[in-house]
Parts: structure tokens; sequence; C-alpha cells
């Protein structure tokens, strides 16, 4: 029996995650991902995005977005695009 090596696993993967609010464009092509054991900081001035990259990631886009991304995946529990 191969036991598994979880170091190398993904626990997120984002690639050209994109939001519009309203027609606008609010994120453009975000890509990066996230390592088991890894600590990441997402850094950038007031406005930058920071806080709708999570919260794309997790589901809670405001009403009337639309979201697009070649592949999104949290915590391998669910993927949102997977193509």
């Amino acid at each position: 029996m191969t036991k598994k090596n979880n170091r190398n696993k993904f626990i997120v993967e984002v690639q050209n995650l994109s939001l519009k609010i309203q027609n606008k464009q609010i994120l453009k092509n975000i890509s990066f991902s996230i390592l088991t054991n890894e600590t990441v900081a997402i850094v950038g001035e007031s406005g930058s995005g920071k806080t709708l990259t999570a919260l794309s990631l997790i589901g809670l886009i405001p009403n009337k977005s639309f979201i697009s991304s070649n592949k999104m995946s949290f915590l391998n529990i669910f993927h949102l695009w997977d193509p």
C-alpha cells in the first residue's frame, strides 16, 4: 500500500479568476495556488480586490455579479470551475 504525500497537495487553486459587478470589471485574471503547510499573505492597497478575491473563492459574491475562472478549488471540497 502506498502512503499519500500530502506535502505537495494544493489546498487552494485559482486560475484566471475574473469578477464583474454590474458590468464593471473588478478582478481580472487572478491566479494563485497554496500548498498544504504553506503560509500565504495577500497584500495590496485599499480597494485592490483582496477581499473580493477571498469572497469569490468561497462563493460569497455580491448580487448582480458575474464570476468566471478556468479553475477554482478550495480544500478539494468543491470545484466551481474545472473545464
